[in-house]
């Protein structure tokens, strides 16, 4: 395996790792966003990482889910970021 390799395939499951120790809760959305990706060639990590990542994040990552859902399904009209639960 090359070097650069081993960077193209470490450094991303590195960084969502410090992300999730870190409880960046930015980050929910724009990992949640990789789960579709996690079936095609060269990306089994996803699968694999993303759910222990997301799950560090669990306080989070739940009440941006329930807000997501109320703006979807009950007509609230703000942004999740914008409102918050408790």
């Amino acid at each position: 395996m090359l070097e650069s390799e081993g960077l193209e395939i470490w450094a991303p499951i590195h960084a969502w790792r410090s992300l999730g120790q870190l409880r960046a809760e930015a980050a929910i959305e724009p990992l949640l966003s990789l789960l579709h990706r996690m079936d095609d060639e060269g990306n089994e990590w996803i699968g694999e990482e993303l759910p222990e990542v997301l799950a560090c994040l669990q306080p989070q990552l739940f009440q941006l889910l329930v807000l997501t859902w109320l703006i979807k399904h009950m007509g609230f009209r703000h942004e999740p970021q914008h409102l918050r639960l408790w």
